[in-house]
């Protein structure tokens, strides 16, 4: 049976991404970061004084922090929507590989690999870019057009901050022309088609709270349990979901207060009395 316990110490990951970091790379939380961070997210850098907590952040995070600070981006690289890369993965994955939308495909993106190329792994910063060329729709065969079209929809009238008063029939289309082209559905785009009604208005400010949130969350889970599925991986998971809470729940104690021994007391003097 392996062990339930991470082979590496709370402070080898970011205390914001949860990602691994290495030693050269790893910088104290400074009093900046924690402002920053309640810019942020809304909530206070907490459980310091905790073992289990990271008492470090990479420089990535302090980085884009800062230039969150300044306005010079909108959001930090793990909180770009993420909902939207699912139905890209599976558009990219559909496309012949020996066709001419998935060779230009690849010359906008030569730093990526042939793997993350052909499996359709992107960040939210290269299916904007991809939106915004005009020659990329040009590329396409009239089925691919369709559905790119179609998923270029559902990304300006419903996954942003504006709906549109008719994103169910947008997201309908998208699934039609998704399988019209050939794609492979999964569960998480039934999720979003049979919940629609459930998401909020600004779709694209709360992204990461909004379906994605647990697949991030578990993902650095898994990390840090180097892809070990077991009780402490999810009871560690729920914890976070715990201290996220705003409520301060307290256990109840099977011992009566003193309060209550003297209430109970006094009825029953009173009743005697009678």
């Amino acid at each position: 049976m392996s062990s339930r316990k991470c082979l590496s110490s709370p402070d080898s990951f970011c205390h914001i991404c949860g990602s691994f970091v290495v030693k050269s790379k790893r910088q104290k939380i400074t009093d900046f970061v924690k402002k920053a961070y309640f810019a942020y997210f809304g909530i206070k850098l907490g459980d310091q004084y905790k073992t289990w907590a990271p008492h470090i952040v990479c420089h990535t995070c302090i980085e884009q922090l800062r230039k969150w600070s300044k306005k010079t981006v909108k959001s930090l690289i793990f909180g770009v929507s993420l909902v939207s890369r699912e139905p890209y993965t599976r558009l990219v994955n559909a496309l012949a590989k020996n066709g001419t939308c998935f060779q230009y495909h690849c010359t906008q993106f030569p730093l990526l690999s042939d793997a993350k190329l052909k499996e359709g792994i992107f960040v939210g910063p290269d299916i904007q870019k991809l939106i915004k060329d005009k020659m990329f729709s040009s590329t396409m065969t009239q089925v691919e057009e369709e559905a790119w079209v179609a998923f270029t929809n559902v990304v300006s009238g419903f996954l942003g901050n504006k709906k549109d008063p008719e994103y169910g029939r947008l997201v309908n289309v998208m699934l039609e022309n998704f399988e019209k082209l050939g794609c492979n559905m999964n569960l998480k785009l039934h999720f979003l088609h049979s919940h629609l009604d459930f998401f909020p208005q600004n779709l694209g400010d709360v992204s990461e709270e909004q379906g994605e949130r647990f697949h991030q969350d578990i993902k650095q889970m898994e990390q840090r349990y180097q892809g070990r599925w077991n009780v402490a991986m999810i009871a560690d998971y729920c914890w976070c979901l715990k201290r996220e809470t705003k409520q301060n729940q307290k256990r109840r104690s099977t011992r009566r207060s003193f309060a209550t021994k003297r209430t109970r007391y006094s009825d029953k003097r009173h009743t005697n009395i009678n």
